[in-house]
């Protein structure tokens, strides 16, 4: 009886680990989310101030020679 007692608490402890352990990896999945949403937002707001530097009369003159 006293193995048996013994063994359940050796499991029940690499039960709290591996909850822990899943915790930790879910934070850090959550973490690294909300870095990559921020760093495409970063990238949506300058891809026009790409654009517009690239050309910056794009669509405002229209030269024309007769």
């Amino acid at each position: 009886m006293n193995v048996s007692g013994a063994l359940q608490a050796a499991n029940s402890g690499n039960g709290l680990k591996q909850a822990v352990g899943v915790a930790v990896l879910d934070k850090a999945l959550n973490a690294e989310a909300a870095q990559m949403e921020k760093l495409l937002s970063g990238f949506e707001k300058n891809q026009a101030a790409i654009k517009q530097a690239s050309h910056p009369h794009l669509g405002t003159l229209l030269d024309i020679q007769a």
